[in-house]
C-alpha cells in the first residue's frame, strides 16, 4: 500500500490539476491572485525588499511597495517609493536602497538610478542617476538588476542600449570582435549593433564588467547556487523561415560568452566556434523573467529548478552539469499556464512561492494533499544547516537574513562555523559550497591558505567553488589556487580556472604572475567546447609573441582553428592575417576531419577574411574556391550553409551553378533555399541568362508561397 501511495504521489506531480480557474498548475499547486490588474496595472518588474514585501513597477509609475495589512492574502496597500523614476524595467533592493533601471520623470535621461531610504519611512530620500546608458528605454533597453554570487550588482542591458565607453571595464572578459560581415549586408541591417550584454557593476568605481552578450532581448537573468548566470533570450520572429532564424533560447551565460545575436544575416549560428550555443531552443515565444528555486516550501524535486516566464506560461527545468557547462533537456515542462496571462517578471518570495508579475500580481502556492504531506519528509533545519540552506540567499530578504544571523553570532564565530561546514567532508557538497560562498559574500573573507584544502577536495563541486572564490582575491597564493585548477580532471573546474585568471586581471603586464602560457595554450585542444572557448579568451591576454609560434605550428584539427582565431583577433597587421590563410586552407584539405572540425576550420578562415581590411586577397579566394568547391554540398546541412557562404565570398563564376543545383525545390527546405539565395546575391558577375531565369523563377515561387 505504501508503494502504491508513493507511485500516486509521483505520478500526481506530473499531471495537470483540473481547476475551474484560468490557470493550470501541477497537482498540489494553486495560483492565487495577490493583487488584480485593476489595482496594479500592467507590471513590468517585480522584486522583494529586505523585509520581504513585494515591490513592483509599471511603465507609468515608479516603484511601489505593496503590503497586505489585514492578512487576507490580498495586497491592498500601496506606497509609491519614488516618483522620480518612470518607465522602470528593473528593480533591486540592497538593504534599504533601491536600484532602478528606468527613465527620469523630469526628462529623457535613462539609466541606472540609486534611491536610498535612510530613515525607513518607505519613501526614497533622493534618486541619483548613477549611469546614463546609451540608447533609449523600452523592451530592448536596460532591464534586470540582481545580486551576483560575489555580492555585487549585475545589470542586464538589451540590444538597443549600451554602456558608455568610459564606464566599460577594460578587463571585461567579453570583447566583441570588430570584424565585419563575410557577405554584403542587407540594406536594413544595422552594422554597429552586437546584441545585449550582462554586466557586473563595481559600485566603488562605477565601472561595468561586460560578462557575456550577444543577446537580442534578454530581459532577466538569475544566478544558480554554484555561481553561474542564466538567462532566456527572445526569438527573431521577423526571420521566420530563414536559415538565420533562431527561436527563443535558454542560455547559461559563461564569462566571455558571445551568444551570437546580430541584426539580420550577421547573426552567428550556435555551431560557430566564435560563439557559444544556448542550452535549449524554446521555439516560438517571448521569454522574460527567470528565477532559480532554492527555497524549501515546494517539494524537494524543485530545489535548484530553473523557472522561465514565457508569455502566458512559466516553464521549469533542472539544469545539470555536462562537462564544463550546464545542460537541460530538449523540452521544457510547463509549470503554470494562464489563459490570457502575461508573465513579465518572476521571483521567489519569502513564503517560498513563485510570484508572477504581469497583468496583476500572482503567487503559485503549494498546498499538498495528505499523501504528499506523508511523503514530503522533514524540512526542519537547525544551527548552521539553516544558514547554508537559507532560502534564496541572493535575494534582498535572503541576504538580509544572513546578515542578521551573522550579527547575532559575531564575525569570529560566523567565520569559524561556516568554515567548519565548508571543510567537513561528511556534509553534502551543496551545503559546503553554500557555506563557502556565503562566507565570501558576507565576510570575513577566507584567506587563500584556508581555501587551499578545498581546492584539493575529492568533490569537484567543492573544488570549482574554491577556484571561483579564490578568483575574487588578488594575492599570489590565490592565483596559485586558480591556476592549479587548469590541470583538474573535471572540465567544469578547468573552465572555472581559465575564467578566474581573466577575472583576476590577466593581461600582458600581469601574465608572469599566472600560469605559463603553454599550459593555457593546451586548453585549446580540450575535448570540452566550453573549456576551449575559455582557454582562447585567456590566451589572447598573453603577449602574442609568447604563443604565436605554437599556434603557427599547430597540427591538431581541434586546437588549430582555435589557435588561428586567437591569432586573428590579436593580429597587428594585414601580413599577420595573410600568414594564416595557407594554414587554414591546408587544414580544410584534410579528408579525415569530422563535421565539427571542418566547421571550425572553415569558420576560422572566414573570420580571418573578415578581419583583414579589404578582405582576403583575390589569389587567396581563388585557392579557397579550389579547396572548398569539391566539398559542396555536404551531407551535414550546417557545412552546406557555411560552404555556400564561403564560395559566394570567393566570387567565382563556377559557384553559381553549384549553388543553384543545391537549392531545394518547392517547400522541401525553405530556410536552406533562403540561405542559398542570400549567398547567390553576393556573386555579381558571370550569370548566364538561363541561370538568371532559374533564379527569378525560384524567387517568384517563393513569393507565391
Amino acid at each position: 500500500m505504501r508503494v502504491l501511495l508513493l507511485l500516486l504521489v509521483l505520478l500526481g506531480g506530473c499531471t495537470w490539476k483540473p481547476e475551474a480557474s484560468r490557470f493550470r498548475a501541477p497537482d498540489g499547486f494553486v495560483v492565487e491572485e495577490a493583487a488584480g490588474v485593476e489595482r496594479t496595472g500592467a507590471l513590468t518588474a517585480l522584486t522583494f525588499d529586505s523585509v520581504g514585501r513585494p515591490t513592483v513597477a509599471t511603465e507609468r509609475l515608479g516603484p511601489v511597495i505593496m503590503e497586505d495589512r489585514n492578512s487576507d492574502g490580498k495586497f491592498e496597500t500601496e506606497t509609491v517609493f519614488t516618483r522620480a523614476v518612470r518607465n522602470v524595467r528593473g528593480i533591486w533592493w540592497d538593504g534599504r536602497t533601491l536600484y532602478a533601471a528606468g527613465q527620469h520623470s523630469g526628462g529623457e535621461d535613462s539609466g541606472l538610478f540609486r534611491c536610498p531610504d535612510m530613515n525607513g519611512d518607505d519613501i526614497a530620500d533622493s534618486c541619483e542617476l548613477l549611469t546614463r546608458f546609451e540608447g533609449s528605454m523600452g523592451e530592448q533597453g536596460p532591464h534586470a538588476i540582481r545580486r551576483g554570487i560575489d555580492g555585487e550588482a549585475m545589470v542586464m542591458l538589451a540590444s538597443q542600449t549600451g554602456l558608455p565607453a568610459e564606464r566599460t571595464d577594460k578587463n571585461s572578459p567579453l570583447v566583441i570582435s570588430s570584424g565585419g560581415r563575410l557577405l554584403t549586408p542587407s540594406v536594413d541591417e544595422r552594422e554597429a549593433a552586437a546584441g545585449g550584454i550582462l554586466t557586473r557593476l563595481n559600485r566603488k568605481t562605477g565601472q561595468y564588467l561586460v560578462l557575456g552578450g550577444g543577446f537580442r532581448k534578454a530581459y532577466d537573468f538569475a544566478v544558480n547556487p554554484e555561481g553561474d548566470a542564466f538567462t532566456s533570450d527572445s526569438e527573431t520572429e521577423r526571420d521566420m523561415n530563414l536559415a538565420l532564424y533562431r527561436g527563443a533560447r535558454s542560455i547559461q551565460v559563461a564569462p566571455g560568452g558571445d551568444y551570437g545575436w546580430r541584426p539580420g544575416p550577421g547573426a552567428l549560428a550556435g555551431y560557430n566556434m566564435d560563439t557559444l550555443p544556448g542550452m535549449r531552443d524554446l521555439g516560438r515565444g517571448s521569454p522574460a523573467g527567470v528565477e532559480f528555486y532554492t527555497s524549501t516550501t515546494y517539494p524537494a524535486a524543485y530545489r535548484g529548478a530553473y523557472f522561465e516566464a514565457d508569455g502566458g506560461r512559466v516553464l521549469v527545468s533542472k539544469p545539470e552539469k555536462c562537462g564544463g557547462a550546464w545542460c537541460v533537456g530538449p523540452k521544457a515542462t510547463v509549470f503554470v499556464h494562464g489563459e490570457a496571462m502575461k508573465a513579465n517578471d518572476i521571483e521567489v518570495g519569502p513564503d517560498g512561492a513563485l510570484w508572477i508579475a504581469g497583468d496583476g500580481l500572482y503567487r503559485v502556492v503549494y498546498r499538498p494533499g495528505l499523501a504528499q504531506q506523508v511523503y514530503a519528509g522533514s524540512t526542519n533545519m537547525e544551527g548552521m544547516l539553516a544558514v547554508v540552506r537559507q532560502a534564496q540567499p541572493l535575494s534582498s530578504w535572503g541576504h538580509a537574513a544572513l546578515l542578521a544571523a551573522k550579527a547575532r553570532m559575531g564575525d569570529a564565530e560566523w567565520k569559524k562555523q561556516l568554515w567548519a561546514m565548508a571543510l567537513n567532508r561528511g556534509q553534502e557538497a551543496e551545503d559546503r559550497v553554500s557555506a563557502l560562498l556565503i562566507l565570501d559574500r558576507t565576510g570575513p573573507r577566507a584567506t587563500a591558505e584556508l581555501l587551499r584544502p578545498l581546492a584539493q577536495d575529492p568533490r569537484s563541486a567543492v573544488r570549482a567553488a574554491a577556484v571561483l572564490v579564490a578568483s575574487f582575491h588578488g594575492s599570489p597564493r590565490a592565483k596559485a589556487i586558480v591556476t592549479g585548477g587548469l590541470s583538474d580532471v573535471d572540465p567544469f573546474v578547468r573552465r572555472r580556472a581559465l575564467e578566474g585568471m581573466v577575472r583576476m586581471g590577466l593581461n600582458a603586464e600581469t601574465h608572469e604572475s599566472f600560469a605559463p602560457v603553454n599550459i593555457v595554450y593546451e586548453g585549446l585542444n580540450d575535448r570540452d567546447r566550453a573549456v576551449r572557448y575559455a582557454a582562447r579568451i585567456a590566451l589572447e591576454r598573453y603577449p602574442q609573441e609568447l604563443w604565436a609560434g605554437l599556434a603557427l605550428e599547430e597540427k591538431s584539427a581541434t586546437a588549430g582553428p582555435e589557435a588561428f582565431y586567437a591569432l586573428t583577433r590579436t593580429a597587428k597587421s594585414a601580413a599577420d592575417l595573410d600568414a594564416l590563410f595557407p594554414l587554414e586552407l591546408a587544414l580544410l584539405k584534410r579528408e579525415s576531419l569530422t563535421a565539427e572540425q571542418r566547421l571550425n576550420a572553415l569558420r576560422a578562415w572566414q573570420l580571418t577574411a573578415m578581419r583583414r581590411e579589404g578582405g582576403a586577397p583575390d589569389a587567396v579566394r581563388a585557392t579557397a574556391h579550389a579547396v572548398l568547391a569539391p566539398q559542396f554540398p555536404a551531407s551535414d546541412e550546417r557545412l552546406t550553409r557555411e560552404l555556400a557562404r564561403a564560395l559566394a565570398y570567393c566570387g567565382r563564376t563556377e559557384a553559381i551553378e553549384k549553388l543553384l543545383a543545391a537549392m531545394p525545390a518547392g517547400d522541401e527546405n525553405k530556410p536552406l533555399q533562403a540561405h542559398l539565395a542570400y549567398c547567390l546575391r553576393d556573386i555579381k558577375t558571370g550569370w548566364t541568362g538561363e541561370q538568371q531565369r532559374r533564379m527569378k523563377n525560384r524567387n517568384a515561387e517563393a513569393a507565391e508561397r
